[in-house]
C-alpha cells in the first residue's frame, strides 16, 4: 500500500480517496514557480486551457522537469509518506478564462493489479480557491466498484449520473505548498479559473511499492475492444503521446475487464450511507455553490 506517516492521513486516504498534507515551505514553492516561469515558453506550445509538461511531447523537457521538481520535492516526502514509488513529476497549468473548468473524470490506474494503488500528488504553487480552480473531489468514489481506468476512452462507473456529480463534490481549497494526494480511481474535477493568472501546480505519480508500473490502453477505433497492457518506466512514460498507446513501452498482453456502470440510485445510496450526502441541507448547499459559479 501507499503508507502515510500520520494515521489520520492514512485513514482519510483509504476512506475518502484523498488526504491533504503540509509539504513545501515558501522557499521551495518559489523555487518551483521560478522553474516553471523559466520554461513557460516551452510549456506554451500546448494551446489548451488545461495543459501539463507531458502534453508538450518534448521528452527532454519532460525528463528535465521531472529531475528538477524531484530535486525539490523528493527530500521532504518521507516526512509524510513512508512507503511509495515515484514514476514522474511535472507541471499542470490551468489557464485563466472560460473553458478552463475540468470536468469530472478519473485518472489512469498505473498499477498491474486491483490489489494495489496508484495516486497523484497534486501541489499548488499558489493558494487555491473557487475563483482560480479548486479541486472538486467526490469523497469515497474510488470505492464505488472495482475499477480499471484506461486510456483514452472507456465506460466509466459514473456515465449514467455524470451531470449530478457536482451536487456531491467537495471543493478543497489549499495553501501554496500543501498537497492533495488522491487515488487515481477517485472521481474529481476542478472549478473554472476566473482570475487573470494561470493556476500552476505540480503533479507527481506514485504507487504501492509492491506493484509494477503498468499502462492500459484501449483503441477507440478498433471493432473489437481489447485492453492492452504495457509495462512502463519513467522514460517510456515521458515518451508517450497524449491518448495514444505507449510506443516505447513493453507490451505485456491483453486483459479482460467488464467495466461496471452504476445507476444514479445506487450511487445515491452509497453516498447517503457513507457521507449523508442526500440530506436536504447538503443537497441545497451543493446546488447553491453550483448556481453561484
Amino acid at each position: 500500500m501507499i503508507a502515510f506517516v500520520n494515521i489520520e492521513n492514512q485513514r482519510q486516504f483509504e476512506q475518502d480517496g484523498y488526504t491533504v498534507i503540509d509539504l513545501l515551505d515558501a522557499n521551495q514553492v518559489e523555487k518551483l514557480r521560478s522553474l516553471y516561469f523559466s520554461t513557460k515558453i516551452a510549456h506554451a506550445v500546448v494551446q489548451e486551457k488545461m495543459h501539463s509538461t507531458s502534453d508538450t511531447h518534448d521528452v527532454d523537457l519532460i525528463l528535465q522537469m521531472n529531475e528538477d521538481i524531484q530535486r525539490v520535492v523528493s527530500p521532504v516526502l518521507p516526512k509524510q509518506l513512508k512507503s511509495f514509488d515515484m514514476l514522474i513529476a511535472g507541471f499542470l497549468v490551468k489557464e485563466p478564462g472560460e473553458g478552463s473548468e475540468t470536468g469530472f473524470h478519473q485518472d489512469p490506474t498505473l498499477v498491474d493489479s486491483m490489489d494495489f494503488v496508484s495516486a497523484n500528488i497534486w501541489i499548488p504553487l499558489q493558494d487555491t480557491n473557487h475563483e482560480n480552480g479548486n479541486l472538486r473531489l467526490v469523497k469515497g468514489s474510488h470505492r464505488l466498484a472495482d475499477m480499471l481506468v484506461v486510456t483514452p476512452q472507456f465506460p466509466t462507473v459514473h456515465d449514467l449520473f455524470n451531470e449530478q456529480l457536482i451536487e456531491y463534490a467537495t471543493e478543497v481549497p489549499v495553501k501554496a505548498g500543501q498537497a492533495i494526494i488522491l487515488n487515481n480511481k477517485l472521481i474529481h474535477g476542478a472549478s473554472t479559473n476566473q482570475t487573470d493568472e494561470e493556476r500552476i501546480a505540480i503533479v507527481m505519480a506514485i504507487k504501492s511499492p509492491a506493484a509494477s508500473w503498468s499502462f492500459h490502453y484501449m483503441d477507440p477505433m478498433a471493432e473489437v475492444k481489447q485492453i492492452e497492457q504495457f509495462r512502463i518506466d519513467t522514460l517510456s512514460f515521458a515518451s508517450m503521446k497524449k491518448n495514444q498507446r505507449p510506443e516505447h513501452a513493453e507490451f505485456i498482453g491483453y486483459i479482460d475487464f467488464d467495466f461496471p456502470q452504476l445507476s444514479y440510485a445506487d450511487f445515491k445510496t452509497f453516498m447517503d450511507k457513507n457521507y449523508g450526502a442526500n440530506s436536504l441541507f447538503s443537497r441545497i448547499k451543493r446546488k447553491l455553490a453550483a448556481w453561484i459559479e
